[in-house]
């Protein structure tokens, strides 16, 4: 009797190089320094749309490890913070090859990277030894660590219970009130953002007001289903990707950012980053909810 037939497993690549396409050249030479056969490189010119996707999240997935192109364009690039941060969730190790002036994330700045600024050439050969080497298992970056602040921390809580006041006013039909409370909370979250601008849970509170205020004014497109067109999403998203370069596995900015996506209906990316959200606190109770929101909305409609 012959064996069932198995399908032959995929090998995997030695990296995932994510870049900026305005640095596509140094891109290239990466690629020829490492194999083209043996790394995944995007050869997309320009990035529209969805920040993950199936094919994508499976490619980084099959790499051993992520190569960063790090500058001015790709820190201003949010499909390519979208890679890194995906990678670093996945216990993928990631390897940032700096390109210019441009500071690494606060979260990178520790991790073993390569400067291409003085010797090109033995920075991209340095790289190559590193990729074929032996790579740390689980990934290369730890969860941040929060010494005890008790100042800072009572402040954080008390403005996360006025956030939620925000939507107790709205829930009880008084919207008004709710934006007055909404706008007055946004200079007090800024402010505390600027006394203590290295935690990524004072970001986070900071990216959910900017969250809330869109969430405020479109409610009702979102519980319906309807993607959301508003160009304050930008900018919740890169207040949550500034969390995340604090701290890549904050569960607040993990389900922050996939609620941003879900709002713009890029559902593979929300339901990505709200996992990854419930894999660090199993227990949060909104991510729960909104991974439910984003399940619902990509079922098959009859």
């Amino acid at each position: 009797m012959n064996p069932p037939h198995r399908r032959k497993a995929l090998q995997p690549y030695d990296a995932f190089i994510s870049y900026s396409s305005k640095d596509r050249g140094t891109a290239e030479r990466v690629e020829a320094a490492l194999g083209s056969k043996r790394v995944w490189f995007d050869r997309s010119d320009i990035r529209l749309g969805s920040l993950l996707g199936r094919e994508l999240l499976s490619q980084i997935r099959r790499s051993r490890t992520l190569v960063l192109l790090w500058s001015r364009h790709s820190s201003q690039s949010p499909w390519v913070q979208s890679e890194w941060i995906s990678a670093v969730n996945l216990g993928k190790p990631l390897i940032p090859l700096v390109l210019d002036k441009t500071k690494l994330p606060q979260c990178l700045a520790n991790t073993l990277w390569q400067s291409l600024r003085a010797s090109p050439q033995a920075a991209i050969d340095e790289l190559a030894r590193t990729v074929r080497g032996r790579l740390p298992r689980g990934g290369s970056i730890s969860p941040a660590m929060r010494l005890p602040d008790v100042a800072r921390d009572a402040a954080i809580d008390r403005l996360a219970r006025e956030q939620e006041a925000v939507f107790t006013a709205m829930d009880s039909g008084d919207r008004g009130t709710a934006r007055r409370r909404q706008r007055r909370l946004e200079q007090t979250v800024g402010a505390l953002l600027a006394k203590y601008p290295l935690d990524s849970r004072a970001a986070a509170l900071w990216a959910y007001n900017a969250k809330n205020g869109v969430l405020l004014d479109h409610d009702a497109e979102i519980a319906a289903g309807i993607r959301v067109v508003d160009t304050r999403l930008d900018d919740a998203r890169w207040r949550f990707l500034h969390a995340l370069w604090l701290d890549p596995f904050n569960p607040e900015a993990l389900n922050g950012l996939g609620t941003i996506a879900w709002f713009g209906h890029d559902l593979t990316t929300a339901e990505f980053f709200v996992r990854a959200a419930l894999r660090r606190l199993p227990g949060y109770p909104a991510a729960r909810h909104d991974l439910e929101s984003i399940l619902q909305l990509k079922r098959p409609r009859r």
